[in-house]
């Protein structure tokens, strides 16, 4: 295992207390808990990267109906009559 390093931060006190009372109902150190929660998100952290090689590039966003063209009309099959239309 890897020497172990001291890392000082700053934290609410209702934060830490409410952290201290979950790692001891769980029966864990809280340097544990904080270093899985750590891993944990650093692994989240490289799967939204990863995750974002596989988007294509530009923009992901569906055209305005307004800027898509009209439908063009179907041609009438051959031997059909044309489809009478409400005038």
């Amino acid at each position: 295992m890897a020497k172990a390093t001291t890392f000082t931060i700053e934290i609410e006190p209702g934060l830490l207390a409410e952290l201290m009372a979950a790692a001891e109902a769980a029966h864990r150190p809280a340097t544990a808990v904080i270093c899985e929660l750590i891993r944990e998100w650093i692994d989240q952290q490289r799967g939204q990267r990863d995750d974002a090689t596989f988007l294509p590039a530009g923009p992901t966003t569906v055209p305005a109906p307004s800027s898509m063209p009209e439908p063009e009309e179907p041609e009438p099959l051959p031997g059909l009559a044309e489809p009478s239309r409400p005038s």
